[in-house]
């Protein structure tokens, strides 16, 4: 096969695609690869559909002739095929595929770094910089796109305001993405992004007058050019005498050993660096903060992490500082700490990482502030809600200790309303700070934080009123994507069902909660939860009822995972939709499966479930009718689980004769169960377990 050719592409996919197969590519499957490779990168493959134009297959012939340059190559394939994506021009990609600069017939090593040098060289003018920055950080390292961003704009690299609208933050993600989307850098993890070696190369040249990364041996070695520089020793001792970089802006300094006079190197090294933007300091042996950074006034980004309970009390005076990331080992859980951020105009994302509290005083001044990153905790050991008032410019906020505002006037100078670029609100009440107040006065306290219809995300922890905020009466008027309500004493929920963007809903400990209740008279055409994809009930220990009350032609059209546990008085479910994935229920009192959702406009399809889990649901009598009444439809089911539902007697009618996709089956500890388990004549079960089935 042709695919044991690709052997530079970091990426999970081509990985798992490499082990398909040992054997060697002949000359036409590896062109065949190739080419596939250079469509899905080039737009072509979204250019060949069914109406194939002239200028389609001009640019088709000029791909297939040239596309052996790539030397089988999926990394050269998704590059040049982006630099060919920006303009479906013939003149444009015979100039970019058959100029002589960048490939050669006497290239016999398969060398593609002519070829990842060409797409740099089409990189805008202002993604270059941006590339040549990441050079900084070693090959495989995972990069956070906001800190990157933080850093871009640290250096300048990112206009300060764009066309007056876009704020400094959002034109650096659209540079990241713009890389992204040019595959210069591909997803790692959820949050987390890395550079492929080939390309970490090619920044680490193309950056060599201005960037450089040291690792020990001969400080000499560094240009005296270099304005950003990375250090990353066991040690510091060969810093003593640090000289000759003071035109330096950017300084990431780690070392990993400890050494006596650490704190005296770092501060000698930071006064001769007066003109520094950034400096991220690491290191598990750092057990003061270094007093010489308040010299820092040109300083935009601040990292700094360090084993002392004390915060740094002299960096007060750095006004130009936009971002701060601080964390200290030292901190006790209980501890208080209080740090004056009043001068730090410009600060526009502030990180703590510490386990104690932590007071903010001043924070009411920084009205660039996006996001303060930790707590902002009301009360004697926290700030004034009024300080929110003109911190207009938040995108994420997390308010603790509610239970402590006074007034509902105080309340209100939270001015919550109109923080329209606010994404993400956390309230929360702790259990303590609401004695003695009547839940009246708690439910009006929450009416006053209505947040801007901009809003994301929302939680809220702890609401001891019984009732929803009234702005929650209109969910429709909202953009929530994602609600989590825990630990509230409601009685009721608002009509979350209306809400037309949200994906996740999550309701646990909510222990006055009994029935739910959805009125689908007056639905709209989307349905009821047009949008829900994740749903998650956990420990609601009053719930008897979730029922649907009129007519319905669309119910939850979009969701995929369900569960439901720790309700033990829930006796019933709503019928499931067919674009369910996963069930899980945990338990669970119901006597008997739910149904599936049948749109009576449209002819009954096959069910999505891949995943049935049902563990310790005591009252559970049966497994015939409900949702398996009609056992055809499940044509994706994969692994069905069945644990610990002392009552269960019947099995699906038929046993599980039609179940043909079955990978999994596992009955166990349900001592009742009766009847035989009928198996499908052609399955491709991997896994049976049936255990402690008496009879």
């Amino acid at each position: 096969m042709f695919l044991s050719i690709f052997s530079f592409s970091r990426s999970n996919f081509w990985a798992s695609m490499k082990k398909t197969s040992t054997s060697a590519a002949t000359p036409s499957m590896a062109f065949t690869a190739s080419f596939n490779l250079f469509k899905v990168g080039s737009s072509l493959k979204c250019a060949f559909g069914d109406e194939i134009q002239n200028n389609d297959k001009k640019l088709e012939k000029i791909g297939r002739d040239n596309v052996q340059k790539l030397k089988g190559s999926p990394l050269a394939a998704k590059t040049i095929g982006a630099v060919l994506r920006s303009n479906l021009n013939e003149k444009h990609w015979r100039n970019v595929l058959e100029r002589e600069r960048w490939w050669s017939p006497k290239n016999q090593n398969n060398d593609i770094m002519p070829a990842l040098s060409l797409s740099y060289q089409h990189l805008d003018s202002h993604l270059k910089p941006c590339f040549s920055f990441c050079s900084l950080f070693p090959q495989d390292h995972e990069f956070n796109k906001e800190d990157l961003i933080y850093m871009w704009m640290a250096v300048g690299l990112v206009p300060r305001y764009g066309d007056g609208k876009k704020r400094p933050e959002d034109i650096g993600s659209e540079f990241f993405d713009e890389l992204v989307n040019k595959s210069f850098l591909e997803k790692s993890t959820f949050r987390y992004y890395v550079m492929h070696d080939l390309l970490h190369d090619l920044a680490t040249f193309v950056s060599k007058e201005e960037c450089f990364r040291y690792t020990g041996h001969n400080f000499a070695d560094i240009p005296y050019t270099v304005r950003h520089l990375s250090i990353h020793v066991s040690d510091l001792s060969e810093f003593d005498n640090f000289s000759g970089l003071g035109q330096l802006r950017t300084l990431i300094l780690r070392f990993d050993e400890d050494h006596p006079n650490s704190l005296h190197v770092i501060n000698g090294i930071i006064k001769k660096l007066k003109k520094l933007r950034i400096l991220h300091l690491s290191g598990n042996y750092l057990y003061e903060f270094p007093h010489d950074v308040s010299d820092l006034l040109h300083l935009r980004y601040l990292h700094t992490c360090f084993s002392h309970k004390t915060f740094p009390s002299r960096i007060s005076n750095l006004y130009l500082l936009q971002k701060m990331n601080f964390s200290t080992l030292g901190c006790g859980f209980h501890d208080i700490h209080e740090f004056n951020v009043g001068n730090l105009i410009s600060l526009r994302n502030l990180r703590f990482y510490l386990n104690g509290r932590l007071k903010l005083v001043g924070v009411g001044r920084l009205t660039s502030l996006q996001d303060i990153g930790t707590n902002f905790y009301v009360g004697e050991s926290g700030c004034k809600i009024s300080e929110l008032k003109d911190l207009i410019e938040l995108t994420d906020l997390s308010i603790s200790d509610i239970g402590y505002v006074g007034s509902i006037k105080e309340a209100s100078e939270a001015n919550l309303s109109n923080k329209e670029n606010l994404q993400r609100l956390r309230l929360s009440w702790n259990d303590c700070n609401s004695e003695g107040k009547d839940t009246e006065f708690e439910e009006e306290l929450l009416d006053q934080f209505k947040p801007h219809f901009h809003l994301n995300t929302l939680s809220i922890k702890n609401h001891r009123g019984r009732r929803p905020p009234v702005w929650m009466k209109t969910p429709s008027d909202f953009q929530l994507v994602d609600l989590r309500l825990s630990y509230c004493k409601w009685e009721y929920l608002p009509v979350l069902e209306e809400l037309p963007f949200l994906k996740f809903l999550g309701l646990s400990n909510m222990d006055a909660l009994k029935k739910v209740c959805h009125n689908c008279s007056g639905a709209s055409q989307a349905g009821k939860f047009p949008s829900l994809e994740k749903l998650y009930l956990e420990d609601i220990p009053e719930l008897e009822e979730w029922l649907l009350r009129g007519e319905l032609s669309i119910w939850m059209p979009n969701l995929r995972n369900l569960t439901v546990e720790k309700c033990p008085k829930l006796n019933c479910l709503p019928p499931l939709p067919l674009s369910l994935e996963r069930l899980n229920l945990f338990e669970v009192g119901l006597v008997a499966l739910p149904e599936i959702w049948h749109d009576r406009n449209k002819s009954q399809s096959s069910s999505s479930l891949v995943e049935l889990s049902i563990y310790h649901c005591s009252k559970l009598a049966s497994l015939s009718g409900g949702m398996f009444e009609y056992p055809e439809y499940f044509t994706a089911l994969r692994w069905l689980n069945i644990r610990n539902c002392k009552e269960l007697m019947h099995l699906p009618q038929g046993g599980f004769s039609k179940f043909v996709t079955l990978y999994a089956l596992t009955i166990d500890s349900c001592p009742l169960v009766q009847g035989h388990m009928v198996l499908p004549e052609y399955f491709c079960l991997l896994h049976l377990r049936c255990s402690q089935c008496i009879r």
